[in-house]
């Protein structure tokens, strides 16, 4: 079984800045060919909300919302900085 991150911002614009560099960056590291790096299976694209959760809301009147996603590889082992701070 392979196990998705899906990491996604509340809105595509300026405010997504963050998240667009995030996937850039991965992009660039996995073309190179960066194996000690989570991977990115899919990069930045927009889609459009379903209401079904609150990570997944409508926007206002309750219409779809447009969203930045980025899927990543799941690393079981959590995030960096929390492991480092454990192990040191």
């Amino acid at each position: 079984m392979t196990y998705v991150v899906v990491k996604q911002s509340k809105d595509v614009g300026a405010d997504n800045k963050a998240l667009k560099d995030e996937a850039a960056l991965l992009d660039e590291i996995a073309e190179r060919g960066g194996e000690h790096v989570v991977g990115i299976l899919e990069s930045y694209h927009g889609r459009l909300s379903r209401g079904t959760h609150y990570y997944d809301p409508l926007g206002q009147k309750k219409r779809p919302k447009l969203l930045g996603v980025v899927y990543l590889e799941f690393c079981d082992m959590g995030d960096m900085v929390k492991y480092m701070r454990k192990m040191y």
